[in-house]
This record gives structure tokens, sequence and C-alpha cells, in this order.
């Protein structure tokens, strides 16, 4: 799909925990691939979905945020201009889920 057939470019960000499945949630989105095991993002990643609805071509910027506190400053730069944020957490884990709040806290 070229840049010129794409009708909204749509900036996202995914937060959560480290290691609740956040890039693997990605992966799997764009690129159809799924693995138990992946390597820690460091900072923060990106990926661009491509998808049609309604009709209408759309491209999704998506910033892959680390979960470690130690990068959350790195990551609030990254908040800026998004239009939508996806909140991650483990199900099997139940602090990820308490921490939701404060994950958004931070980014803030």
């Amino acid at each position: 799909m070229s840049q010129k057939s794409v009708d909204y470019v749509v900036r996202t960000i995914i937060i959560g925990n480290a290691g609740v499945g956040k890039t693997t949630l990605l992966r799997k989105l764009t690129e159809n691939n799924f693995s138990y095991y992946e390597t820690p993002t460091v900072g923060v990643d990106f990926f661009t979905l491509n998808s049609i609805v309604n009709g209408s071509h759309i491209k999704m910027y998506i910033w892959d945020s680390a979960g470690h506190d130690r990068y959350q400053n790195l990551v609030k730069t990254y908040f800026k201009n998004n239009a939508i944020c996806f909140v991650v957490y483990d199900v099997c884990y139940h602090a990820s889920f308490k921490s939701v709040p404060m994950s958004s806290k931070k980014v803030y």
C-alpha cells in the first residue's frame, strides 16, 4: 500500500508492565507471527499495520513501549499526538492489572 493510497494515518501507543505480552501481541497483529519468548523491549519499538476498514485505507503507526520503570521518561515523549493508547495486562498476574492506573499515570 503506497503512501498516496492511505486515507487515514493513526498514531498509537501500547503500554503495560514488563512481560505482559505487548510485543507478542503486536507481532501477531502486524506480522502474523507468534512466539512464546520475546526479548524485552529496550526503550520503544515501532510497528506499522495497514488495514482497510469500511473501504478506507488506514495505516497505524504503533509505538511499543518498554514496561520497565527505567524507560518511563523516554516513553512519555512518544505519547504526544497519539490517537489511541492500548493498555495491556496479564490476566494470570493480578499485580499487572492493579498497576494499570500507575502505568497510565507514569506517562503523563
